[in-house]
């Protein structure tokens, strides 16, 4: 897992907690990149827009994802 999705949160970013498993992670809206890790992720699902979104950590977002369209 890349530093992005770890638990250890950014650099000036808020430390968010995974709404199905409670683990910690950041978000790249927070840290003022612009984009977080999961709008790096293939369309499947609506992602969030705003860093105060409750939101799934990587591991639980992928869980839930429908599979990719061949």
């Amino acid at each position: 897992m890349d530093e992005a999705k770890s638990g250890a949160a950014a650099k000036g970013a808020q430390e968010h907690h995974c709404i199905a498993c409670g683990r910690a992670f950041s978000c790249g809206l927070d840290a003022g990149t612009g984009k977080c890790w999961c709008m790096d992720e293939p369309t499947r699902i609506a992602m969030p827009t705003t860093p105060d979104a409750e939101c799934y950590c990587p591991e639980c977002l992928e869980a839930r994802l429908p599979p990719a369209a061949a």
